[in-house]
């Protein structure tokens, strides 16, 4: 199987998506957890989501600036972190 890349533009669609869904995974864990305790079940699932989300994140990131010239990342930021025009905050 060839390894294949995204390009920029797929990397800013798929940013697009992610974020909210990460979003909403983070307030869905919260809510559970404040609500239950954070060593129930469900919030326990939950945060292991939300770390492997996390994991997911940084990894398409780096995928991201691989593809990307500076002068285009200078100008979007980090798009999987929602970040976007932030020169490299």
């Amino acid at each position: 199987m060839t390894k294949k890349q995204m390009t920029h533009e797929e990397h800013v669609a798929l940013a697009n998506v992610l974020y909210p869904a990460f979003m909403a995974l983070q307030t869905s864990y919260i809510e559970v957890a404040n609500k239950f305790g954070a060593s129930h079940a469900a919030a326990k699932k939950l945060r292991a989501t939300l770390q492997a989300f996390r994991g997911a994140r940084a990894l398409l990131d780096d995928e991201y600036h691989a593809v990307t010239p500076d002068g285009q990342y200078l100008a979007d930021g980090h798009v999987y972190y929602n970040l976007r025009g932030t020169k490299g905050a």
